[in-house]
């Protein structure tokens, strides 16, 4: 199992410091000057009784009330290689030009919108 123990220090002077996980990875000792402040963040994959059982989930529904991202869109399609196209507001930003205005509309006869034949 992967854990890391971050610490941060919120100081003026900054001070040597560290971290040493115990035998059974359930606690740690930092080290550094005495009676100075650490802030510290655990990250780690659970592994218990429940996890073991149940597992987690490699992807979550969205659900009905998800009002963040519809089925099948990503926010950020390119950092997992998919095209632009799959991005949640492609349609939507197809309407601008590279400047961030307004594309004008195409109009046909007595202003109204173009349709494609």
């Amino acid at each position: 199992m992967d854990r890391k123990a971050c610490l941060l220090l919120l100081t003026l002077f900054p001070f040597l410091t560290g971290a040493e996980w115990n035998a059974e990875f359930n606690g740690f000792t930092v080290y550094g000057e005495p009676d100075r402040e650490v802030f510290w963040e655990v990250l780690a994959e659970r592994d218990d009784p429940v996890i073991r059982q149940v597992g987690l989930p490699v992807e979550e529904d969205k659900g009905p009330d998800n009002k963040l991202c519809r089925r099948g869109k990503l926010l950020h399609p390119a950092a997992y290689g998919y095209p632009e196209t799959m991005g949640q507001d492609y349609e939507l930003l197809q309407g601008f030009t590279d400047q961030g205005h307004l594309k004008p509309r195409e109009t046909g006869h007595l202003g109204r919108r173009a349709e494609a034949v």
